[in-house]
């Protein structure tokens, strides 16, 4: 998503654009006046010279053209580049642009540096078309442009560096709270590996290198007045350091790349609710105790999780997530509601004659079936009570279509009862035969109980008269009776048999029933 516009933003923004121009500017500065203090180490006065007739054999023109094409337009395409790519984030701090993709800002600490190279390039193609016409510069023009690239390379890391770690600690947090950065579109990853090697270019390649060519430069000068400088053994010591510093560079970005990409994959699994992950520890240090950190974080969630399956098997996964969302005051709140019971037709009856076991048996296939129907239509089953089952409609999550969802579902009961007796038949158990009762009104949802131990449930009228409804069903002999509140509140339309009006036990007023 792109950063929507808003104060905070805008304002991190501005700040870090005087950061993002200043710093490279400076780094760029800064490597200018190292290279004019190498000069004097890296020639000779001779070098020199011929440099200094050089420039003052030139004409005013070509003179002119030199010093913008050796000194200024280098550096002044370098700002240009800049100035190209910080475009939409000038645009984007001062108003003059709604938003910004996000990568153009995660990536500006890399992409800044990386284009402020530019310019000792453009000086180095400079010095190698000068040293065609500098009589006596061109055997050492290789030497320059050496020096040229690897001060140009410092810039670069030096002013990476410092836009990354104020990026990090100034602007990231306000840009991105969710501190994620790495899904963004078009966002570089620079692996942990290569920020080693930006590290080891600062404090290994670019010093031995500076001192390498000024030994060699030494070496060149000396010479000629009878020092016998032995150049193999510098140059046998200076390739050994070389390769001793890549070789603990990858050995040491090896030791913190490997468990980070190993924790990265385990913490993608933990994001797709895959618990069952270990992370290798080999370190005492800070890496180790965060290998550590998330064995025990994935450890405790798993547990969770299993504690949560299991809670969602003993109360309705909705009654589960509703609750675990901080809902756990004693009371409740008065919604519109549908409530369904239902109940099986002479169930003691026919479990007088059978094992304990076998009851079982059949009740946990039927409630299996029943749960299934239920659930199926966005009903949530409260409570098993013997051979019973009350399910509400509308309750905890607020559902428009509770009184159509209701009637589906006990469709849907009637249909798997079918289903499911001519399995219990098969194997030896008796027909089931069930009542619904169906009733919409206003309820009281919420938890009841004690402090120490509460349920969830609904209270009020309406429960009752839905338990009167299907009680009915034995004396009308229909299995689905639905009240015309309930009736009236569907959005589908549907066929019903009207019945008479009943007295309900408890109820002043007699209910209009209808049957399905």
């Amino acid at each position: 998503m792109p950063i929507i516009r808003d104060p905070a933003s805008r304002h991190a923004v501005r700040k870090a654009f005087v950061w993002f121009v200043a710093v490279p500017l400076l780094a760029n500065f800064f490597g200018v006046m190292l290279l004019l203090q190498l000069n004097p180490i890296i020639f000779s006065s001779a070098d020199l010279a011929v440099m200094d007739r050089f420039w003052s054999s030139l004409s005013t023109i070509p003179l002119i053209l030199a010093v913008i094409g050796q000194g200024i337009l280098p550096f002044a395409v370098a700002v240009g580049i800049i100035q190209i790519y910080m475009r939409p984030v000038t645009a984007f701090a001062f108003g003059r642009l709604e938003r910004i993709e996000p990568s153009r800002l995660i990536n500006a600490p890399f992409m800044i540096s990386l284009l402020g190279v530019s310019g000792w390039l453009i000086s180095i193609a400079s010095d190698l078309l000068m040293s065609r016409f500098v009589k006596g510069f061109a055997s050492h023009v290789a030497v320059f442009d050496t020096v040229n690239l690897l001060v140009g390379l410092f810039v670069f890391v030096f002013s990476y560096y410092c836009l990354e770690w104020y990026s990090r600690r100034r602007l990231f947090p306000v840009l991105f709270p969710g501190n994620h950065l790495s899904g963004f579109p078009g966002a570089i990853h620079l692996p942990v590996r290569a920020r080693f090697f930006i590290f080891l270019f600062a404090v290994s390649i670019f010093p031995v290198g500076m001192l390498a060519l000024a030994f060699f430069s030494i070496a060149s000068r000396t010479r000629s007045f009878g020092f016998n400088v032995q150049t193999g053994p510098f140059i046998m010591l200076v390739s050994v350091v070389m390769l001793l510093a890549i070789l603990v560079t990858l050995l040491l970005s090896a030791a913190f790349q490997e468990p980070l990409v190993e924790m990265s994959a385990a913490a993608s699994k933990i994001e797709k609710n895959d618990f069952n992950v270990t992370v290798r520890v080999g370190s005492t240090d800070e890496l180790g105790k965060l290998g550590e950190s998330m064995n025990t974080m994935s450890k405790g969630l798993g547990e969770r999780e299993r504690i949560r399956d299991a809670f969602g098997r003993v109360v309705d996964p909705a009654v589960r997530d509703y609750l675990l969302s901080g809902n756990l005051r004693l009371g409740g709140e008065y919604r519109l509601a549908t409530v369904l019971f239902s109940d099986i037709r002479g169930f003691t009856s026919l479990s007088e004659d059978m094992p304990p076991d076998r009851v079982v048996e059949l009740l946990n296939r039927y409630f299996d079936a029943m749960h299934t129907a239920i659930s199926a239509h966005h009903g949530l089953v409260s409570k098993y009570i013997g051979d019973a089952v009350m399910a509400l409609f509308g309750v905890p999550a607020d559902d428009p279509f509770h009184a159509d969802n209701a009637v589906n579902a006990a469709l849907a009961m009637r249909e798997a009862r079918a289903g499911l007796n001519r399995d219990l038949l098969r194997d030896g158990f008796p027909e089931l035969r069930a009542g619904i009762g169906i009733h919409t009104g206003s309820l009281l949802a919420g938890n009841i109980g004690s402090s120490a131990r509460m349920e969830y449930t609904v209270i009020g009228d309406t429960v009752n008269v839905a338990s009167r409804l299907e009680s009915l069903c034995k004396e009308t002999g229909r299995d689905i009776h639905v009240s015309e509140s309930t009736k009236l509140l569907l959005r589908q339309p549907r066929e019903f048999d009207a019945l008479e009006s009943f007295n309900v036990k408890g109820r002043k007023e007699a209910v209009k029933v209808f049957a399905l």
